[in-house]
């Protein structure tokens, strides 16, 4: 005889956006739930502007609860009830593998307007957790196609870990995160820009042996955000952009070696200059003292 028991199943869901720091609010999204290779969802549950997961409770099903997975799915004339629950629509695509391409609206911070903006959408699948309990979290993450990508490198090309970085606008708010710091791959961080807009970028810690960069980058975005023109006092010589294969502009700070002036340079004889000024007064004192110090010893002996 088979028994089956059935326990609590919970499955969440895990929302990502890659460009979370610069947007305000994203739009409606909507995951369902599969069972293995089956097409045809268990559930289906609206997320919200404001929520970043959504739970469903799949008490009623049965077996192994691995099978169990989720999608974001696109829905055509969805009907939602108080609950979240969508109960009815009028077509579905599941956002999987080669057509994994999201258009939803999103509002950048500071703003009221909203835009639509192009997301890829990618799964990192949960492992079952709990004994009387099955819990199950699969992470969803919704990457924005026109980010830039700014990267720290050496004048050669090599990548610098460490560089710490801010970025502002005109207005001299800070854009993104309080601060990008770049990986052992140079990578300082992906961007998010408004379309035809300025941008500053400050380097304000160099990575350990060069100099930092004596001022702001400035960066001029195209009307999609996905492309940029460098500006600002000395730019050419310590940036470049270059434009990847998906269109999206790249950009490369350099930092230069933090260098002592060479023997015999001018430098190294200011240096030299400058340490026998403070050097040669306590001499002098040093040589007086010790002079009249045996000056007086002399004339008590021959007291």
């Amino acid at each position: 005889m088979d028994v089956n028991n059935k326990v609590s199943n919970t499955l969440k869901v895990q929302k990502i956006w890659t460009d979370d720091a610069f947007m305000k609010s994203h739009g409606v999204i909507y995951f369902a739930v599969f069972n293995g290779s089956d097409s045809t969802p268990i559930a289906i549950r609206q997320m919200t502007a404001s929520e970043r997961s959504v739970q469903f409770n799949l008490n009623n099903t049965s077996g192994d609860f691995s099978n169990y997975h989720t999608k974001e799915v696109a829905l055509v004339n969805p009907i939602v009830d108080a609950d979240g629950n969508v109960t009815s629509y009028d077509a579905m695509t599941i956002l999987d593998g080669a057509n994994n391409n999201l258009t939803v609206a999103a509002t950048y911070k500071g703003e009221t307007e909203s835009k639509n903006y192009d997301y890829k959408v990618s799964y990192n699948e949960g492992e079952v957790e709990g004994r009387w309990q099955n819990n199950k979290t699969d992470t969803v993450t919704n990457d924005r196609v026109d980010g830039i990508k700014l990267y720290k490198t050496d004048k050669d090309g090599n990548p610098l870990e460490n560089a710490v970085f801010k970025i502002t606008d005109n207005s001299d708010n800070t854009i993104g995160k309080e601060s990008y710091t770049s990986d052992a791959n140079g990578l300082i961080g992906e961007v998010y820009l408004k379309g035809n807009t300025t941008y500053h970028i400050q380097e304000l810690t160099a990575p350990g042996g060069y100099t930092i960069l004596p001022a702001d980058i400035n960066i001029t975005t195209n009307a999609t955000g996905s492309g940029v023109t460098l500006s600002g006092e000395g730019a050419m010589e310590v940036a470049s952009v270059s434009t990847t294969t998906n269109e999206n502009d790249t950009v490369t700070i350099i930092n230069t070696k933090f260098h002592l002036p060479e023997t015999g340079g001018s430098g190294i004889i200011i240096i030299n200059l400058l340490a026998a000024a403070f050097l040669i007064p306590p001499l002098i004192y040093l040589g007086y003292y010790y002079a009249h110090k045996r000056k007086r010893r002399r004339a008590m002996v021959y007291k």
